[in-house]
């Protein structure tokens, strides 16, 4: 499980994205690496999750500072929306809705998506 970062790249979080980008990257050497063994890799892309990590980050000042500063409007108006936010079971969901596909259907990247974005 990655973040929906792996494609879109947002101003102030050049560490956070840079990781994620790393994974996309690895993956795709993992898969060329394991091809023809029968092991899948594959990538799921969330959006904005409610968890007490991002209710942390979004309430802590520095965060907030840096939210303003890169467009990114005001911290609290994310938390304000938290409703339209991804539950930890929606990811868990597509998940398992990943691993449970026929052995002939190979899911490279699941995104998704909150209702916010």
């Amino acid at each position: 499980v990655s973040s929906d970062s792996e494609r879109v790249a947002f101003p102030g979080f050049a560490v956070y994205t840079g990781t994620k980008f790393f994974w996309a990257g690895a993956a795709d050497s993992i898969r060329k690496e394991i091809s023809g063994t029968g092991v899948k890799i594959t990538n799921v892309l969330p959006g904005f999750v409610y968890t007490e990590g991002l209710e942390w980050l979004l309430k802590d000042e520095k965060s907030m500072s840096a939210f303003k500063k890169f467009g990114l409007g005001e911290a609290s108006d994310y938390l304000a929306q938290k409703d339209k936010m991804l539950r930890p079971e929606d990811v868990a969901n597509s998940v398992w809705e990943t691993v449970n596909k026929p052995a002939n259907v190979y899911v490279h990247d699941v995104m998704v998506k909150d209702s916010l974005q």
